[in-house]
């Protein structure tokens, strides 16, 4: 029988919890801690922004509020199912458990979308992989900051990667990052034009960071892991509970598929993505 390590009131007691056939029980110990050191480069390209976005101040000159900060296990609980899980199962997350960690970058971090209606917030976790004694946990969040002055800037997703140790209920390892793409991140910079104008959330900016991320020590754990799934069927799974049963064809097999069928292909080009907030 595995063992899984449950928290309970006092530190010091740690009481072992079976793994059933109902799934995998996770737990952080109270007295877990990880230290994060947190990175964050401007924008560097632009595939979108009008003249005055990139020469903004506040977007040329980002840096972490904190550049080491170090957390407990109640902090990541959050980010954990309620109950047992198998691999490959998904949870939602409270929406405010990222914003604890993205304050570290700012202050501003919010768990709520500014720019559309039809924007998605929140996290969603599932359980990537598990071994007699690390399990690893895959994350995606869509959240918001707002700069002084009314500036927003909305990263595409962040993405969480956290290892832990079943024998004890620490924490091996975590990453949040925004993974690098063209184009991950959107800008919204007001002047005193555009709110004559009415327009609250001014003018417009879609680009490229190069990094933006928080980290501990290691960040990678080689494992010999007993079930998983690989990082894109976890993707694909969370992006399902953002974006429901949107399926994207690779241009290559559309255009045979076109030919195949006889059917025209019609072409969009679009400045950011569809499967997450950057656009």
């Amino acid at each position: 029988m595995n063992l899984l390590v449950c928290s309970v009131a006092s530190a010091a007691a740690l009481v072992p919890c079976p793994q059933t056939d109902d799934g995998v029980t996770l737990s952080l110990a109270n007295n877990a801690e990880v230290t994060l050191h947190a990175s964050w480069e401007p924008v560097t390209e632009w595939a979108m922004a009008v003249p005055g976005v990139p020469e903004c101040e506040e977007l040329l000159n980002v840096e972490p509020a904190e550049r080491v900060r170090t957390y407990t296990g109640a902090d990541l609980a959050p980010f954990l199912p309620d109950g047992p899980v198998a691999v490959g199962d998904v949870w939602s997350v409270p929406r405010k458990a990222v914003v604890r960690l993205l304050e570290q970058f700012h202050p501003g971090a919010t768990a709520f979308m500014h720019h559309s209606p039809a924007a998605i917030a929140g996290t969603w976790g599932t359980l990537r992989a598990v071994s007699e004694r690390y399990a690893e946990i895959l994350t995606s969040s869509h959240a918001d900051f707002l700069f002084e002055p009314d500036i927003w800037f909305t990263p595409g997703q962040f993405e969480g990667r956290l290892v832990i140790d079943r024998s004890d209920g620490s924490i091996a390892s975590y990453r949040l990052h925004v993974p690098v793409r063209m184009s991950n991140v959107d800008v919204n910079v007001p002047t005193a034009e555009t709110r004559k104008m009415g327009n609250n959330l001014g003018l417009p900016g879609i680009g490229l960071i190069p990094r933006m991320e928080l980290a501990s020590a290691t960040t990678g754990q080689a494992v010999a892991w007993t079930e998983s799934v690989s990082d894109e069927e976890a993707r694909a799974a969370l992006r399902h509970r953002f974006y429901g049963d949107a399926k994207w064809t690779p241009f290559a097999e559309a255009v045979a598929l076109s030919e195949a069928q006889g059917k025209p292909l019609h072409a969009l080009v679009l400045l950011g993505t569809l499967d997450d907030e950057s656009c």
